[in-house]
């Protein structure tokens, strides 16, 4: 919730962190697909689209089944 509340608050940088923080600490984490599609959103914001296409890969190939793949 907390990568949830600097995303609407428009801190990306707290927000990409916190988001980093779960995905790599919590990968058996229920929110760790969303954590992922939040971040490539996150890096396309910031003009980011080498990482932000590092996200949106980590998706597909580690969760292929998940809505957000």
């Amino acid at each position: 919730e907390m990568g949830e509340s600097y995303f609407a608050m428009d801190n990306n940088d707290m927000a990409i962190n916190t988001f980093n923080t779960l995905v790599t600490d919590y990968p058996n984490s229920p929110y760790v697909t969303k954590a992922y599609h939040k971040l490539g959103l996150l890096y396309v914001n910031k003009n980011q689209p080498e990482e932000a296409l590092e996200a949106y890969k980590s998706v597909i190939q580690k969760y292929p089944t998940t809505q957000e793949a």
